[in-house]
């Protein structure tokens, strides 16, 4: 279990996120949860980091092709392109992303919690 954790920090610290609980939170979370829901809830963190990851190297193969696929002059045009539709979707993430992603729902089949709009009251 604290080797997975250990997997865990290590993972959102090379992403550059700050995603999972810290050791007080998890420990007081991990106190009324069950050991199997803990562990599937690193697995969840590590899985979205994973995802995460994935999309940044995805943003720099499309950079790659498309950079190559244009004339020289014109690939600093390319890199700004990629870099502000980057910029743009981690944007349009936090803003309503998450809140679809991982707010609570009823009768949805996505999650809807108005109170994470923007990332805002996350605990």
């Amino acid at each position: 279990m604290a080797s997975l954790m250990s997997v865990c920090r290590i993972a959102a610290c090379l992403l550059g996120l700050a995603v999972l609980p810290s050791p007080s939170e998890a420990s007081a979370s991990a106190s009324h949860v069950s050991p199997i829901a803990h562990t599937a809830q690193l697995l969840d963190y590590v899985w979205v980091l994973v995802a995460a990851g994935l999309v940044m190297l995805m943003q720099i193969g499309f950079l790659l092709l498309e950079a190559g696929m244009v004339r020289s002059k014109n690939s600093i045009n390319v890199t700004m392109k990629n870099v502000m539709d980057f910029t743009a979707s981690a944007i349009a993430f936090a803003a309503v992303g998450f809140m679809i992603a991982f707010g609570a729902t009823s009768i949805l089949p996505a999650g809807f919690q108005v109170s994470f709009v923007g990332l805002g009251q996350l605990s």
